[in-house]
């Protein structure tokens, strides 16, 4: 599985504000005039004066100051000295943008994989020789796991007859039934798949 990129919320309107006082390119604090336009932290905003933009991250909020910044995160920005009444705000960016379509690309990856998998269980539980379907629990003794339906063994677990439910049994070398457990499918018939180490895939 792939983790996705961190995204962040933005502004309505992405309305800006403007530096109340200068800062350096090393500075880690950015005081602004009004606070209030810029969502809670971890989030990003870009600072803009004559035609130079720098795409900052923020950690924290305190008073009238953005804190705990990260420069120029976005691609070929470069941290620089900004004068006060130099433009900022929650702007959407490129950066937004691009890291929206990756995240949709790594989750369709991701949805891919669990479906694959989840194939793979499925046909895993399918295979197998199959035992009569109405067959006594007692009557498992090969080691593995089996499943079934109560339209099949209505009188296993007094479960009623109608309502489905996937049943894993593992019967151990001894040929004793060791555990149990449930879960809804639709099979009909009870199959052994597997050997011991599937009971803990």
């Amino acid at each position: 599985m792939t983790n996705l990129i961190p995204m962040y919320p933005g502004a309505a309107y992405s309305p800006p504000t403007e530096l109340s006082s200068s800062i350096t390119a090393v500075s880690q604090a950015i005081p602004v005039k009004d606070i209030s336009v810029f969502p809670e932290a971890p989030n990003t905003a870009v600072l803009e004066h004559g035609g130079q933009w720098e795409t900052i991250g923020y950690g924290g909020i305190s008073g009238n100051s953005l804190t705990q910044i990260t420069r120029a995160i976005a691609k070929g920005d470069t941290a620089r000295d900004w004068p006060a009444g130099t433009q900022i705000a929650r702007w959407f960016t490129s950066d937004d943008l691009n890291d929206l379509q990756e995240n949709v690309r790594r989750s369709d990856e991701n949805i891919k994989q669990i479906q694959e998998e989840i194939e793979t269980r499925v046909d895993d539980m399918l295979s197998g020789t199959a035992i009569q379907p109405a067959a006594d629990l007692n009557t498992l003794t090969t080691p593995g796991l089996y499943h079934a339906t109560s339209e099949v063994s209505p009188t296993l677990q007094n479960a009623p007859v109608g309502n489905a439910f996937f049943l894993q049994v593992w019967v151990n070398e001894d040929g004793q039934v060791a555990q149990k457990l449930f879960d809804t499918v639709t099979q009909t018939t009870i199959a052994r798949y597997g050997d011991p180490d599937d009971v803990h895939r």
